[in-house]
């Protein structure tokens, strides 16, 4: 079984971007505590988000902001700029569910934090 839950923050403002494919692609990073570490410790997570969840992310997360995802890891090969060969470990998303949730000023209704309109 290939199964990760994680809480953390997102460490970058988002970029989504189309691949060649079509597909819509979000790369970002989460910031995740270890709570029972004698010192204040954090790991960052590399994460992958795809299409509707990419598109969610992007128009409706900040950088900063806490989300619980839910994935499989995933290791993948690739090229630096200097041409050498290197792997990253990354949380590939299927689920994610956004945790800090305020009221603005001049909506009533419950929106993410710092919303921003989801572009159609």
């Amino acid at each position: 079984m290939n199964n990760i839950n994680l809480i953390g923050r997102l460490c970058y403002e988002n970029e989504l971007k189309t691949m060649q494919s079509g597909k819509l692609v979000l790369n970002n990073v989460l910031a995740v505590d270890r709570p029972y570490s004698k010192e204040d410790e954090t790991d960052f997570i590399p994460i992958v988000l795809w299409e509707k969840k990419a598109e969610f992310v992007a128009n409706w997360i900040e950088k900063g902001g806490r989300i619980a995802v839910n994935g499989r890891l995933q290791l993948r090969n690739f090229d630096d700029k200097d041409g050498n060969q290197r792997t990253i470990a990354e949380v590939v998303v299927n689920e994610v569910t956004p945790i800090d949730w305020v009221e603005t000023e001049d909506e009533a209704e419950v929106t993410p934090t710092k919303p921003r309109r989801v572009r159609k």
